[in-house]
Order: structure tokens, then C-alpha cells, then sequence
């Protein structure tokens, strides 16, 4: 996948994040993606992974679905958009938890957004007083690992393998 398809992908969900936030001032939207380096952001593994993360957190928000959820299985990768009437901070809480605690956790970004004036606002782990994500293969930071290639593609391509069949067999 190149950067181009992907900057494309990336404007599209905030367009739409925009338009389901528009028209419920008031909810919580929960985007996933998947957290995939390299070319290939989409195949059946990575598909069948985002199934099984996005019926465990249907499960969870069937009760506060504000709508029916969108499903966008894309060549950049699945997305899933959700708008729950719950308060951000303790959807953030539990979508931590969730990445924290789950074989599937640590391949999927569980956004949580909020529209305050108009303006859309991403949630951070941090300001809850959680440790940014930690690297695939080493206990530093993604984002230093990602912002400096510590890693190679392929070695953390390994490690994502790994995990999904990991998954095939939960």
C-alpha cells in the first residue's frame, strides 16, 4: 500500500468521523483501525482479526449504540466507526483496557472522539495517566520506535503474523 492511498484513507475517516460527530453533538465515536506497518494493511488474517475485536466491542457498546455502526473493509485496511451515548472518559477507560488485555489489542487503535464547538477531539491515553502503546518487539514507546525505524519491516511483520494466528486459534 503506498503513502499516497493511505493519506487518502486517513482524510476520508476524518471526513466521515466529521459527519457522524455533526449529527450527534452529544455521543462518543469510537473509530478502529488496524495497526499494521508495512504494505499490506488487509488480508483475510488481519480481516478475521478485526472481526473478532469488532464483535467483542459490539458486544460491549450494543447497549449505547446511539446507530448502527459503519463497517469499511478498505485495501488500506478495515475501519469501523461506533457513536455510544457514554461519556468519552469512560469509553477511553474500557478501549484501553481492551488494547491492554486482549491478544487483538495490541494490532488494533481504539480511537475514542469528541466533537466540543465543532471541533473534533482524540482522546489520549495519556491524559488518563496511561503509558503510551509500547513497541511490538521492545518495551520502548511505539511512536520512538516507529518515528525512528529501530525495527525492521519484516521483523515486525513476524511479530504481527504471530499474533494474528494467534488469534485463529482463540
Amino acid at each position: 500500500m503506498d503513502i499516497v492511498a493511505m493519506m487518502q484513507a486517513r482524510e476520508k475517516r476524518a471526513h466521515l468521523q466529521q459527519a457522524l460527530l455533526k449529527n450527534a453533538k452529544t455521543a462518543t465515536l469510537i473509530c478502529a483501525t488496524m495497526n499494521i506497518p508495512g504494505p499490506i494493511k488487509n488480508n483475510p488474517l488481519i480481516a478475521q482479526t478485526f472481526s473478532i475485536m469488532q464483535q467483542h466491542v459490539q458486544q460491549i457498546t450494543a447497549p449505547l449504540q446511539q446507530q448502527a455502526p459503519i463497517l469499511r473493509n478498505l485495501n488500506t485496511g478495515p475501519e469501523w466507526f461506533c457513536l455510544v451515548n457514554q461519556k468519552a472518559p469512560a469509553v477511553k477507560r474500557w478501549t484501553v483496557e481492551l488494547e491492554e488485555t486482549t491478544f487483538w489489542g495490541r494490532l488494533v487503535d481504539l480511537d475514542v472522539l469528541v466533537s466540543q464547538a465543532g471541533v473534533i477531539h482524540t482522546l489520549s491515553r495519556e491524559a488518563f495517566g496511561y503509558p503510551p502503546r509500547k513497541c511490538l518487539l521492545c518495551p520502548q514507546p511505539a511512536k520512538i520506535c516507529g518515528r525512528q525505524r529501530t525495527h525492521s519491516v519484516e521483523k515486525m511483520q513476524q511479530q504481527i503474523e504471530q499474533l494474528l494466528k494467534k488469534g485463529e486459534t482463540q
